[in-house]
């Protein structure tokens, strides 16, 4: 029998400061007398919860607290309790292979599924490190007898085993005999392993908590129990105790046990449970409780024990435990479906994660708290055939996974420590587990009885009676139907198939060692041990006397997932000539796993003649009746399976080829036109390529190359890497180009290389330079050294000899027309993209232009560009002031380098000074590129041939709406709101709200502003806008007006301008005092900004056509003395933010 337990009560100690006075209350175990209350208890574990403690630690401190035993782990050194009759491999199970597991994890060889008994992939690699370490040979997994004599000379005496000891506490008292005591009282909220006094149980509960009793081991060896008797006390009747039962936590472990003349008895002469040496262990008395018994007290007293040692002399009998009063209440309804699974299986192939039991529980009255769960196995498999076993609820896994069916045939989850909450509701409830063999065997798991699982009422706090749906009465068993373990038969058991992943590509003439087919081999049932496999492989040529004495591939082996089993041996060429490969026990295959099985050979026979270019070689496991095993049932069949060579299983066809070599034209370099005398010149691009089948090792690349006449210093170079590839041929020949080189491309790889060369500056425009790749490139291959050369020629990409063109344009870049601050000290004005032709070109002088009268509104002019190495450059200069309508600022020494077939922008910034410094408010900042020899300008090409000119005009800087740079000492910034409403304006009403801010450098002043009122009907008119600020709503600062027929609203500023002081804010509202109609119907009305005006407007002062003509004016205060009267105010264009806010009113 398993418990599903856990020790980790140390674990609490080394938690810090803060949960200190939990860890010292561990010291107390076991608390008695019930010291503590339930609040305490809660308030410890909320405390251990906080800091993130293990569940395992949190239910084994809770048990402590609540005087229940917890879980001790002891680990002691000496010789491994190891026998190994035989030897162990692949499938093999029991004990022996688990004590092997132990010893190897102990030793620090890593079995991540732990010691589960079954010699799987996992202990292979860890045997096949161990083997390793130990220098035994081979070192492949497989423990025959040199493993086991090196084991059992390393391990003994040495060897670590671990003793688990479940439901006890460490005794320190001293005595010659086996000692009993009441176990402690139960705390409120506890019934497990604790004595209860005064509890309330429920007439009609299951499984009631009446005793509980210590039994205290003080020798140095264990104590088997055999034989206890109780008696029944109270005013109760024997009746009462329908079943009664001893359990240990939350598991049963005794049948029920008839109560007569107010005794029962229970006794098993091999052991009921044994009594650690130095340990004690808790029993703990539950019964059924009849119906109709409200009223009754009863309780339990022990009166005789029994052991393998007698009970110690200060033992005095009988020990009687407290009264529980039995009570009518209604206890939570948990009801069993009438139909477990699974269904029947007459043929279950062994598997991981397989439910082996579910069951639909539904819960009823109150929640209810699962605490422990027992399943007992109808069928016969053995127990070390269901393993992992996992209890599920709702389709989350609940408690530890218990490592294999107990030696009794059940499996107990014992969730005491930490019962797990189930709802009024239906639960799923399932217990999956690995089935690892058992073939003809069959598994049945099966809730016996109503014991066997305890769900506790979390209201009343005591076990219920289980029911089942398809009974009328008490409860029913609920067994799953037979599960039968698939087993190995004279024909079937095991298939054999192709592996996907079985060799397709080409294998090379000559190779050794090549993987020339895969196969994959699942037995059913039980495990296999196939003792021989016949294998041949065929060619597509059939053999001839040209191939030597024997026509059989050399070398062939085979590999089961990654080592060798058996010899290496020549393979046959047909069914009749295959190979017997015996394998002894070497190849066992385990139940329900795939077992991956490769052939390797040469592509050559042992005569040393090479499968032929072109041939195609097929690996064939020749069918048999005889060759295999089933390992439980004895039973002998055949791998594969057949009678005949149509049942022969094959590989793919494996192409047989030479090693390749190839060579294209570089798609990532085209045709290119180039300037005369242009140095280091990239003539051309190709990319060599390798079969599958092998690498090449290039020695040699040969080309021609057209018109070498113009061409000096031919060479090679790696395109990824820039790295020169052999040497360099200074005067090239119109054929034969030979270079000399030495480089690996892997199979399937490739690499691209680049021809360069110089162009001689006497090369005529239009001549066409082109190399071309020759047969004479060659290689060998990487493993067969074979020879390998191209196959035909590859001419590469053409080059012209031609002139170079520089051009330029005004560039993506350019910044929009704006307003600017005066004294901004780097602002872009322009941006100009220069591009080439057929060459790359540095510019090295450039002259920039301005009007002159913005010229004393800059302080200096910047360009930036990029130079050769892609660094961006800046290079500052000022413009000479004429009397002329430009000025200009002349730029030499410059790098501006535009990349050949590409562009490059220049970009234009000025600076500009304050008003007081000499800026004009007003001036408008926009640049000319002078493009002309007589203006200055210069660059040259890669070949270092002078350009003085580009095209033939200046390139204008300005466009519509870019280029142009307006300086102003301050500017407005305005905002509007947003506002949906539903309610229809009127007198009063706020029909737009915004605000105006003036730039940080200086004031500004309004003087006109405009709005667009749209309405969607006529029958009313809205009349008399006025403009108020915010701060003095009772006086318009607007006159009153009228829309004019395009909807837009002019209100003048009435009596003084508004004036907004430097980085200040100021809020204004719109309103209108006429509305003449009625709302009616659906109507709506949208107010906001007008938009910008479309043009500038030279300075001037208020009032005429500035204002007339505008939507809006405004003053940037620059003009000394200034008033309405000063030419330093303009209209709205450039203004921010007029395209913000909208007020929209619609019923």
């Amino acid at each position: 029998m398993k418990t599903v337990t856990t020790n980790a009560v140390s674990k609490v100690a080394a938690i810090a400061t803060g949960l200190a006075m939990a860890a010292s209350m561990l010291s107390l175990a076991p608390v008695a007398n019930a010291a503590l209350s339930q609040s305490n208890i809660d308030a410890i574990v909320a405390l251990l919860t906080s800091f993130n403690v293990d569940s395992a630690t949190i239910a084994n401190v809770k048990a402590t607290l609540n005087g229940q035993p917890t879980t001790t782990t002891t680990t002691t050194t000496g010789s491994p309790a190891c026998t190994f009759s035989q030897s162990l491999t692949v499938g093999a199970t029991g004990s022996a292979v688990t004590c092997l597991q132990q010893a190897l994890i102990g030793a620090g060889f890593s079995i991540p599924a732990g010691a589960t008994g079954y010699y799987g992939s996992q202990t292979v690699a860890a045997v096949a490190a161990w083997q390793k370490a130990k220098n035994i040979a081979p070192a492949v997994g497989y423990f025959g007898p040199i493993s086991r004599a090196a084991f059992t000379s390393e391990f003994t005496g040495s060897g670590s085993t671990t003793t688990t000891t479940t439901g006890g506490t460490t005794y320190t008292g001293t005595g010659t005999g086996l000692k009993v005591s009441l176990a402690p009282t139960c705390a409120s909220g506890s019934t497990v392993n604790c004595s209860p006094s005064g509890t309330v149980l429920v007439q009609g509960q299951g499984v009631g908590l009446l005793g509980a009793f210590v039994f205290a081991n003080p020798t140095a060896s264990p104590i088997n129990v055999t034989s206890l008797t109780f008696n029944r006390i109270g005013v109760s009747n024997d009746t009462t105790m329908s079943n009664v039962y001893l359990y240990n936590n939350g598991t049963r472990i005794t049948d029920s046990a008839g109560v007569s003349s107010s005794a029962f008895t229970f006794s098993d002469p091999t052991a009921l449970f044994t009594v650690p040496a130095g340990q004690t262990y808790t029993v703990a008395v539950r019964s059924d409780i009849a119906d109709s018994s409200s009223g009754q007290q009863i309780g339990v007293s022990l009166v005789d024990a029994h052991g393998s040692t007698a009970l110690d002399s200060s033992v005095h009998l009988p020990i009687s435990g407290g009264l529980q009063t039995i009570s009518a209440a209604n206890l939570a309804s948990v009801v069993f479906n009438g139909t477990t699974l699974p269904a029947q299986n007459s043929s279950l192939t062994p598997q991981a994660d397989y439910t082996v039991w579910q069951n639909t529980v539904s819960v009823s009255t109150n929640p209810v708290n699962l605490a422990s769960l027992r399943l007992t196995n109808l069928g016969s498999i053995d127990a070390t055939n269901v393993q992992n076993l996992r209890l599920y609820v709702d389709g989350t896994m609940v408690g530890s996974a218990v490592p294999q069916l107990g030696a009794d045939r059940t499996v107990t989850f014992d969730l005491s420590a930490s019962p797990v909450l189930l709802s009024t509701a239906d639960h799923i409830i399932k217990v999956i587990a690995n089935i690892t063999g058992g073939s003809n065997r069959t598994l049945q798991l099966s809730v016996q009885r109503s014991s066997d699982a305890m769900f506790v009422d979390s209201q009343l706090n005591q076990p219920v009676t289980l029911h089942t749906t398809n009974s009328t009465g008490n409860f029913s068993a609920a067994s799953s139907d037979a599960q039968t373990i698939a087993a190995v038969s004279a024909n079937s058991g095991v298939s054999v198939s192709r592996a996907a992943a079985s060799p397709t590509s080409d294998v090379s003439v000559g190779a050794t060692g090549v993987k020339l087919a895969s196969f994959n081999m699942l037995a059913s049932g039980e495990p296999v041990k196939v003792s021989d496999l016949y294998v041949y492989a065929a060619t597509t040529t059939a053999p001839s006397s040209t191939w030597g004495t024997s026509a059989y591939l050399a070398n062939g082996k085979i590999m089961v997932n990654g080592v060798q089993v058996g010899s290496t041996k020549t393979l046959g060429n047909t069914n009749a000539t295959a190979t017997d490969f015996s394998l002894g026990s070497s190849l066992i295959l385990p139940a329900g796993t795939v077992t991956v099985v490769d052939i390797y050979a040469d592509t050559k026979t042992t005569g040393g003649v090479n499968v032929r270019n072109g041939d195609s070689i097929t690996v064939s496991l020749a069918a048999e009746t005889s060759n295999a095993q089933g390992q439980s049932s004895l039973i002998s069949t055949g791998v594969p399976y057949g009678t005949t060579s149509a049942a022969d299983v094959s590989g793919n066809a494996v192409p047989v080829t030479s090693s390749a070599l190839t060579a294209t034209k570089y798609s990532g370099y085209g045709d290119q036109t180039m300037l005369a005398g242009t140095q280091n010149a990239r003539l051309g691009s190709f990319t060599l390529s390798a079969g599958s089948t092998e690498g090449i090792n290039v020695n040699t690349i040969a080309m021609s190359l057209h018109t070498s006449a113009d061409v000096t210093n031919l060479m090679l170079k790696d395109d990824a890497t820039g790295a020169q590839i052999g040497s360099t041929i200074t005067t090239p020949q119109d054929t034969a180009n030979n270079f000399s080189v030495n480089f690996t491309i892997p199979a399937s790889g490739t690499k691209t290389i680049d021809v360069y060369g110089n162009i001689l500056s006497t090369a005529a425009a239009n001549d066409s330079v082109y190399a071309t790749l020759t047969t004479s490139t060659t290689g060998t291959g990487a493993v067969t050294s074979t020879s390998a050369s191209l196959s035909g020629t590859q001419q590469l990409q053409t080059i012209t000899v031609g002139s170079g063109l520089l051009t330029v344009a005004v560039g993506a870049g350019n910044p929009a027309n704006s307003n600017v601050i005066a004294g901004a000290s780097s602002v872009q004005v322009s941006d100009y993209n220069f591009t080439s032709q057929n060459s790359a070109y540095t510019v090295q002088k450039l002259e920039i232009q301005v009007p002159s009268n913005a010229a004393t509104s800059t302080t200096g002019v910047t360009i930036q560009y990029p130079d050769v190495n892609g660094a961006t450059q800046t290079v500052s200069g000022a413009y000479s002031i004429t009397t002329a309508a430009t000025s200009t600022a002349v730029f030499s020494g410059l790098s501006f380098y535009v990349p050949q077939n590409s562009s490059a922008d220049l970009k234009v910034f000025v600076g500009t000074p304050t008003i007081s410094n000499g800026a004009s408010s007003g001036a408008a900042i926009n640049t000319t590129l002078l493009t002309q020899a007589s203006e200055g300008f210069q660059a040259i090409d890669s070949t270092g041939t002078a350009t003085t000119s580009i095209g033939t005009a200046e390139i204008s800087g300005y466009t519509a709406g870019y280029g142009t740079m307006y300086v102003r000492q301050s500017v407005p910034t305005f905002a509007g709101q947003s506002v949906t409403t539903t309610a229809m304006p009127n007198a009063g009403t706020d029909l737009f709200r915004f605000t105006v801010s003036a730039d940080p450098a200086g004031a500004v002043e309004l003087d006109q502003l405009s709005f667009i009122v749209s309405t969607s009907t006529g029958a009313v008119a809205i009349t008399n806008f006025s403009l108020y600020d915010a701060a003095n709503t009772s006086t318009a600062v607007g006159t009153a007006v009228t829309a004019d027929l395009n909807g837009i609203v002019k209100i003048p500023v009435t009596s003084s301008v508004i004036q907004i002081g430097a980085g200040q804010t100021k809020t204004f509202y719109l309103r209108a005092a006429n509305y003449t109609g009625t709302w009616i119907g659906h109507n709506s009305v949208t107010v906001q900004f007008a938009s910008a005006d479309g043009t500038v407007a030279a300075n001037a002062a208020t009032g005429g056509t500035l204002n007339s003509g505008n939507n809006y004016v405004w003053s940037d205060r620059s003009a000394p003395s200034h008033t309405t009267s000063t030419k330093d105010w303009t209209n709205g264009y450039l203004l921010k933010d007029l395209t913000t806010g909208v007020y929209s009113f619609s019923n």
